[in-house]
């Protein structure tokens, strides 16, 4: 059972464990501005994250959009 807090858990359906908690969102009437970064293994190698502006309802649909 997962205990309830103030924040709500934003995780893309493919990872098994939350990412991150942030506070709760209410999804908004108008899709507003969000940076998104994805650094995956490659930057073990040195390679720079990728960052992308999305436009959106929430944080959590924001970062599903993100390649």
């Amino acid at each position: 059972m997962i205990a309830e807090t103030a924040f709500a858990t934003l995780t893309p359906e493919r990872f098994e464990s939350p990412l991150y908690e942030l506070p709760q969102e209410e999804w908004s009437e108008e899709p507003r501005d969000y940076t998104v970064t994805v650094a995956g293994p490659e930057r073990y190698d040195g390679e720079q994250p990728f960052t992308y502006v999305v436009r959106d309802h929430t944080t959590e649909q924001a970062w599903i959009q993100a390649p």
